[in-house]
């Protein structure tokens, strides 16, 4: 493979990753805002109202998770047909949702003593019925890595929810305010779908066997993993309590941020990269390399970090409480950071139709887990559930790696040399903070000052220790160069985009 397109190609899944971060930072933002706001317009009521009906029709919507795009997306050059089949689908899954939603509307109200559910929950059938209507063709945005359009598709009717809910609650300050914001949310982007990429899909199921067979194996994959991260929280629950189940939840939220903020964005973004590069014969080695390189020098920092500063931070944020969720933190953050490596592959697997092996290798790690938390959880703590999570987790990201260099011809000396750096890095570190104190340690008097300073010593030895290793090592490709070049292009854009300001100014 040449380097420029490779290059091209790496380019391209950094900037989209920029802008699937920037969408969660912005969706997390207004989620903030509108939750500020709204908490002094309704009642605790009104929430709960509205969340217990949302939670059952994700639960529906869930179990019925048959979503085509990602078939179409991995497609080299998709037809009407299938285009057109998608969309079907999509829509049949929405109608099915929508009528298992409304049909179970009155037994749902009935066994939560609730009436007032029964409405709220048709109005929910009604949201995801429009949403299921969506133009198919918005893929595109993902397939060409046109990720700016997808920016404003995604980010555009959630300001307008965030604002219209608002304005609902001063009218109208009841649950119905969070209810006509969901549908005015969802209708605004199904209509915005059509008018940034005009098509209009029909009904027919003519090219069902090449999307099936795809979305089959998702959904299975789909509900394995949910399975497979449930089963610890089941179990907590069953052997403790719900407040253990509270604290071991909380736990996991935490550790797993790097993930779910930084490693799912750039899985998005590497999909059509790796389509692409399966459609065109090129060899995926390179590029998989230099990605796992990206991932690990971002995340495992990252997920390192956390767990080095869990303790001021579970004081700060939630108080004396949830102090029970310190070592958890400190255990699930750094195997949540190794694990992440598996989150590309997984990605890799996908673009490729390998998902037998990422069902295979799910399954198993999800029987694995189980079997041990059954034989450990009865004598053991919630650190003896967080101790198995971790294991499992890591060997079974372990083998999808192996797995993967053994398929794409990986040798481990190549895949060594993509993360020693950031391997070593982390190491130096998580040494340095333990040896000042600022990391693994109790702070209890002090623990916003402690946070700050163990963050700014973390990252400055990082940077440092990276830095040295890749000047040693004479500058080779790598993350540091990926990102170097990425920090050069976004100054030059923003140098562009100051300069003919400056000159219609002066002018």
């Amino acid at each position: 493979m040449t380097d420029e397109p490779q290059d091209s190609l790496l380019a391209k899944t950094a900037g989209g990753a920029g802008w699937v971060i920037g969408f969660r930072m912005v969706t997390r933002l207004l989620g903030l805002a509108s939750t500020l706001t709204l908490v002094r317009l309704l009642g605790p009521g009104d929430f709960g109202l509205v969340a217990l009906a949302s939670s059952f029709a994700q639960a529906v919507d869930a179990f019925v998770n048959l979503s085509p795009h990602e078939a179409v997306i991995r497609e080299r050059a998709p037809d009407h047909a299938m285009y057109d089949t998608a969309f079907t689908m999509s829509f049949l899954r929405g109608l099915v949702t929508a009528a298992v939603v409304a049909a179970g509307a009155g037994q749902v109200a009935g066994f939560f003593h609730e009436p007032r559910l029964v409405p709220v929950l048709l109005a929910l059938a009604l949201s995801t019925l429009i949403g299921s209507v969506e133009n198919i063709a918005c893929v595109d945005f993902i397939r060409t890595f046109q990720f700016r359009k997808e920016f404003k598709l995604w980010t555009t009717p959630r300001v307008v929810q965030v604002a219209s809910t608002i304005g609902f609650a001063l009218v109208w300050p009841t649950y119905w305010a969070l209810v006509f914001g969901i549908l005015t949310g969802r209708t605004l982007r199904t209509v915005l779908s059509y008018i940034m990429r005009p098509y209009w899909p029909r009904l027919t199921l003519a090219a069902w066997r090449r999307i099936t067979w795809f979305t089959m194996w998702s959904w299975a994959i789909y509900v394995v993993a949910t399975l497979r991260d449930r089963v610890s929280t089941i179990l907590v629950g069953h052997f403790f309590s719900p407040a253990a189940v509270g604290i071991y939840s909380l736990g996991g939220e935490i550790a797993s941020l790097p993930s779910s903020e930084l490693v799912e964005p750039l899985c998005r973004a590497c999909f059509p990269s790796f389509s692409q590069l399966r459609h065109s014969g090129i060899g995926v080695a390179e590029t998989y390399l230099r990605l796992l390189g990206a991932t690990a020098f971002v995340v495992l920092p990252a997920g390192v970090g956390i767990a080095m500063v869990a303790d001021p931070l579970v004081r700060i944020a939630f108080g004396p409480k949830w102090l029970e969720a310190i070592p958890l933190i400190q255990i699930l953050g750094i195997s949540v950071a190794i694990g992440a490596l598996g989150g590309i592959t997984g990605t890799l697997f996908s673009a490729y139709a390998m998902l037998r092996t990422t069902f295979l290798t799910t399954l198993a790690g999800g029987l694995v887990s189980a079997a041990l938390l059954f034989a450990l959880l009865p004598g053991g703590t919630l650190v003896t559930a967080a101790l198995v999570g971790a294991a499992v987790g890591i060997c079974e990201q372990t083998v999808t790696v192996g797995i993967a260099m053994r398929r794409f011809g990986v040798p481990l000396a190549h895949l060594a040399r993509a993360l020693w750096r950031s391997v070593l890095g982390v190491v130096v570190m998580g040494g340095v903070l333990v040896w000042l104190g600022l990391g693994l340690a109790p702070a209890p008097v002090a623990p916003v000052r402690e946070m700050l300073g163990a963050t700014a010593v973390g990252a400055a030895i990082y940077v440092l220790a990276t830095g040295l290793t890749w000047l040693a090592a004479g500058r080779p490709d790598g993350p540091e160069r990926d990102l170097l070049a990425l920090a050069g292009g976004i100054v030059h854009r923003l140098r562009g985009w100051r300069l003919p300001g400056l000159l219609r100014a002066r002018g």
